[in-house]
């Protein structure tokens, strides 16, 4: 039998502000978080909302990036090993740009419904845009993860990691995906972003180790 943990009875001791936390995270597609009251806080960067708000209802977005303006048409969001990333087009440099979320300064401005245009001609390459997975590494020290993501958030992860880690599909839409890490602390934050959505299979070592951080944030 194959022991699994999943983060659904884990993740209400979690919430990410409130109640605008609570909110994010049913945007993300948390389900089943009652009144239970948190002992830890992840709190989103403020920019965030308003990001989630742009992409949803195709509208631009502006704010101020390492001391400089932009004006941005949002592509997407996601989350990468700890923090979130914003793949846009940059309206005044006419190129492909990515934002780390917690970087950005100060507001974010937001324009109309449906004003936030791609030029047609141009392929917004999300694999190459995002960075690289540092948990991924050649050699001795790689170590298989295998991780089952549901339905809901399959067709998103496997556009975050590519393809080439699904080791199967499951007749209830879920995929199975193999990730080579150099440690479990590497990719924690990933794994904690997906929130209920997500389930550690192997190794079994990865398992105890986060039921171990879990515990030591309860205790």
């Amino acid at each position: 039998e194959i022991y699994t943990l999943s983060l659904h009875d884990a993740l209400p001791i979690f919430h990410l502000g409130d109640p605008s936390g609570r909110d994010a995270l049913l945007k993300l597609g948390a389900a089943g978080l009652g009144d239970v009251r948190p002992v830890a806080s992840l709190v989103p960067p403020a920019a965030l909302i308003e990001l989630f708000e742009a992409v949803r209802t195709r509208a631009t977005a502006s704010f101020s990036y390492r001391g400089e303006g932009r004006s941005v048409a949002p592509v997407g969001l996601w989350f990468r090993f700890g923090h979130w990333y914003l793949v846009a087009w940059d309206l005044d440099r006419e190129a492909v740009r990515t934002f780390r979320v917690d970087r950005i300064e100060g507001e974010v401005g937001r324009g109309e419904v449906g004003d936030a245009e791609v030029p047609p001609e141009v392929t917004v390459d999300v694999t190459s845009a995002l960075p690289d997975e540092p948990w991924e590494v050649d050699g001795e020290n790689r170590v298989d993860m295998r991780v089952r993501v549901d339905a809901l958030e399959a067709r998103r992860v496997m556009d975050e990691v590519g393809e080439d880690k699904v080791a199967r599909r499951l007749d209830d839409g879920s995929v199975e995906l193999v990730l080579g890490v150099s440690s479990f602390a590497s990719i924690r934050s990933w794994v904690l972003g997906l929130l209920d959505h997500v389930v550690v299979t192997e190794p079994p070592s990865f398992r105890q180790e986060l039921v171990a951080w879990l515990d030591g944030v309860i205790t």
